[in-house]
């Protein structure tokens, strides 16, 4: 599963999870840190999940 962070201009900010997993429900927190202590401000971000063949791209808000 890769799980994949970008801020609204497409630009790739950091990768939350990069490792197989079995099967099941997981929960990934994200706490405005990305790559290098590097901090983001309050803003609308996309994610993009792929599992498998499985790929989605979301849109969600940090809100600090």
């Amino acid at each position: 599963m890769i799980l994949t962070v970008y801020n609204a201009l497409g630009r790739e900010i950091g990768k939350l999870v990069d490792e197989k997993q079995i099967p099941g429900f997981y929960t990934v927190n994200w706490d405005g840190n990305g790559q290098g202590s590097r901090h983001f401000d309050s803003s609308l971000y996309f994610y993009r999940l792929q599992a498998g063949q499985f790929a989605a791209i979301r849109k969600m808000i940090l809100i600090k």
